[in-house]
């Protein structure tokens, strides 16, 4: 018990000579305790410099975080202004944010409308296309099967300008007068036969007159026949020499009959327009 009243009396005077008189005020009895400054002032520099790195490193990150939103918009209103017509005409000029979005949202407004135009002009189109084709499909369907009749005026056009090319070639070889009489029959026939309502139709009636009128059973009777008719005719087998003058003399009268015939058919389609209108 001795020992242990010595020791808390040696404690409390070694407390008593630790302590500040400011800090420390007598009561009755009671022995305040305060611990001197510099031991505060170093705890206040341990617990300082424990917290300042996180509270450096959390204003760092939202700096860098502000720059990066700012430079995002920056570069979101210069592409606009880089967009917009009424924007980019005029570099120079400094337009606020609020006015740069009211003509960008009225490019926009515009850019709509002329799209919606556009899609309006385009079904119409594709309207026309389609009934363009139901038109041509139905005129199709209308035609013959092996193509558009020829017409006596077509034909008649078409003799009178292989008439005109045999007389041109006859008058420089009379040779060709002889093969224009094999080449004629074999004209008419193939005027005849083949169709040109279309491709798959020209090439199935060429065929069919190749076939027809053109194997060797076929082309025999009918070089014949031309033969025969130029021996009767002509002077050929009996005066060879006066041939070349009656086959030039020949063709040129072929070219006058169809000059004639031709007139004729004219002529008739004429009356029969002028009957029409009477009527």
């Amino acid at each position: 018990m001795v020992r242990l009243r010595v020791w808390e009396s040696r404690a409390s005077n070694h407390a008593q000579s630790l302590a500040s008189p400011l800090d420390s005020t007598p009561q009755s009895g009671v022995t305040v305790f305060s611990p001197p400054r510099a031991t505060i002032a170093l705890s206040d520099n341990i617990d300082s410099s424990q917290t300042s790195p996180s509270a450096a490193g959390t204003s760092q990150g939202g700096s860098t975080a502000e720059q990066k939103r700012r430079s995002h918009i920056k570069n979101g209103f210069e592409t606009l202004q880089s967009l917009v017509p009424a924007l980019a005409n005029n570099p120079t000029n400094k337009v606020s944010k609020a006015a740069m979005l009211t003509k960008t949202a009225d490019f926009a407004l515009k850019l709509k409308t002329e799209r919606q135009q556009m899609q309006e002009e385009a079904d119409l189109l594709q309207q026309e296309i389609d009934a363009l084709n139901t038109a041509i499909s139905t005129c199709q369907c209308q035609l013959p099967a092996t193509g558009v009749p020829v017409t006596q005026q077509h034909s008649d056009q078409m003799k009178k300008m292989l008439h005109a090319y045999i007389k041109d070639r006859t008058n420089q070889n009379w040779k060709f007068y002889v093969f224009s009489q094999m080449a004629t029959p074999l004209f008419d026939s193939f005027n005849g036969i083949v169709s040109t309502a279309s491709i798959e139709e020209l090439y199935r009636t060429t065929q069919l007159w190749l076939d027809q009128h053109c194997s060797l059973p076929a082309l025999r009777p009918a070089v014949s026949n031309s033969l025969r008719t130029i021996g009767t005719e002509t002077s050929i087998l009996s005066d060879p020499q006066s041939f070349p003058e009656q086959a030039r003399h020949a063709v040129n009268n072929l070219q006058s009959t169809s000059s004639q015939a031709s007139n004729s058919s004219t002529q008739s389609g004429s009356d029969f327009h002028n009957i029409n209108n009477g009527l």
